[in-house]
C-alpha cells in the first residue's frame, strides 16, 4: 500500500540534502489515518520525502547572468513548460528578443502569481 502526504520540514533542514526521513510524529499520524481509513492496523515500514522546489509565485525563474542561463523552480512542471522555456533559453543565449517580459521571470520580481503566456 502506498500512502502519500505532505511533510514540510523546518527551514533548518539542510536544503542541499535531496531527501529527509519524515519525523516520527508524521509517521504516527499517517499510520493512524491509514488505519482509520482501512479499518485495520497499518504500519509504515519505509518512508521517503523529498523537497519540492517551488518559487513564491509558482512561476519558474528564467534569466541570464553573464554566460549562464538559469531555468529553475518548475516543481515537477518542467516537462510541460520545456518547449517554451527551451525557446527562452536559446533566445537568452543568442541575445535575441524574448516573447515575454523578462522581468516577470526574474527572482527579484513581485512574488504575486503571474500569468505568463508563451
Amino acid at each position: 500500500v502506498l500512502v502519500g502526504g505532505e511533510f514540510n520540514p523546518p527551514m533548518s533542514v539542510n536544503d542541499t540534502d535531496e531527501s529527509t526521513m519524515p519525523p516520527a510524529e508524521w509517521v504516527e499520524t499517517a499510520e493512524r489515518h491509514a488505519s482509520d481509513r482501512l479499518r485495520q492496523s497499518v504500519t509504515v515500514t519505509d518512508a521517503w520525502s523529498g523537497f519540492y522546489a517551488v518559487t513564491d509565485s509558482r512561476v519558474p525563474y528564467v534569466l541570464r547572468t553573464n554566460d549562464t542561463v538559469h531555468a529553475t523552480g518548475f516543481s515537477g512542471h518542467g516537462i510541460m513548460q520545456a518547449p517554451a522555456v527551451g525557446e527562452l533559453v536559446v533566445r537568452l543565449l543568442t541575445d535575441r528578443p524574448l516573447p515575454v517580459n523578462p522581468d516577470a521571470l526574474r527572482p527579484s520580481r513581485d512574488s504575486r502569481p503571474t500569468d505568463i503566456q508563451f
